[in-house]
């Protein structure tokens, strides 16, 4: 049996009390979650009850070795890259449970934001029905979705 591997990423706390909402930051292909947290660090004036988190892909980047990724999609048919944002997506999912778990609180209290890549896991389908669609809001910045084209959110 093959298990979901675990992501972590740094974090950024509610300023005090306890979590209201959870917001995750999803990265782009290359980066690493410590690329997206600082937003938090700016976002918590106005969301001082939000408990901020950015996870770091779970692969290598292939083509920054410093960076990480959600899922390849070099010389890769839409097929094959579907398929392997798919499996990503399960990874993200474990993650955001384990997470709204964590800190007490349901989908309904989730915001999602992701940049690039980021941004595509946060939007794809299977994110959002293993959620069951109740998450309060997705941010996606400068996406492009195997087979659909390409959008700017």
């Amino acid at each position: 049996m093959n298990s979901i591997p675990t992501i972590s990423g740094p974090e950024q706390p509610p300023g005090k009390g306890a979590a209201k909402q959870l917001v995750v930051f999803l990265h782009g292909w290359g980066a690493d979650g410590n690329d997206l947290i600082g937003l938090g660090r700016d976002w918590a004036a106005r969301m001082p009850s939000a408990h901020f988190t950015s996870p770091h892909g779970h692969e290598a980047c292939e083509g920054n070795p410093m960076g990480r990724q959600w899922f390849s999609f070099r010389d890769e048919p839409p097929a094959a890259i579907t398929a392997k944002a798919a499996e990503a997506a399960a990874i993200i999912n474990q993650f955001i449970d384990g997470e709204l778990d964590r800190l007490g609180l349901d989908d309904s209290q989730l915001g999602l934001v992701g940049f690039s890549q980021g941004a595509m896991m946060g939007a794809l389908d299977s994110i959002l029905e293993a959620l069951g669609m109740a998450l309060v809001g997705i941010a996606a910045i400068s996406l492009s979705v195997a087979g659909i084209g390409i959008m700017n959110v």
